[in-house]
């Protein structure tokens, strides 16, 4: 169950939920990958599989194009965001 916050609830309790969920949600796809952390250091930058996961982060989370960038070692966020609008066009 998602918790849900009212108003007496600051932002760095909702920015820490968020990164929590996001990590979560990078564990279970390197997971399906039978990938580890290191696999996304040594995959390339716009590797497709590495797309997808960015492109479920931002779907599901309101982390920053950087922030998923940076977990996903993407390289810049405006790279990422190219990739994943390429990704989706796709489809």
């Amino acid at each position: 169950m998602e918790k849900t916050f009212g108003v007496h609830h600051a932002g760095p309790e909702r920015l820490e939920s968020a990164e929590t969920k996001a990590e979560r949600l990078v564990g279970e796809e390197l997971e399906r990958r039978s990938w580890s952390a290191e696999d996304l250091g040594r995959r390339s930058k716009g590797n497709r599989e590495k797309v997808k996961i960015a492109s479920r982060l931002r779907q599901e989370t309101t982390m920053t194009w950087n922030w998923i960038a940076q977990r996903l070692r993407m390289g810049a966020g405006a790279y990422y965001a190219n990739r994943v609008r390429s990704l989706r066009q796709e489809q």
